[in-house]
């Protein structure tokens, strides 16, 4: 088994996410995905400058290519509410949460 270094280990990643993600106007949810691990990585590591573009890039993205009313639109909502509150910004934290909230009960019947 090979040591690594996070901070190696954390370079790699980014850079083999970059090379995924940087196709100018690429609106698939293979890229959402890879925006998706590429904005948690940001966010474990406390870099939530960086992670905020890639979040409200994702979230664009599901709702164009999913709809408003899918799951994973939820997700996203919930995903960039959390960011935000991290960043001690409840006033936009929660509009997001209750647009996830009720994307839920939409879907439930909750």
């Amino acid at each position: 088994m090979v040591n690594r270094s996070h901070g190696i280990e954390k370079s790699l990643w980014i850079a083999h996410l970059l090379a995924i993600i940087n196709i100018p106007d690429e609106e698939t949810l293979i890229t959402a995905t890879s925006l998706n691990n590429q904005a948690s990585l940001y966010e474990y590591t406390g870099d939530y400058d960086q992670a905020m573009p890639s979040y409200l890039r994702i979230l664009n993205i599901r709702e164009k290519v999913l709809g408003v009313e899918h799951p994973d639109v939820a997700t996203s909502l919930n995903n960039l509410a959390l960011l935000y509150q991290s960043t001690g910004d409840t006033d936009r934290a929660l509009p997001l949460v209750v647009g996830s909230v009720t994307v839920i009960v939409l879907l439930y019947a909750i």
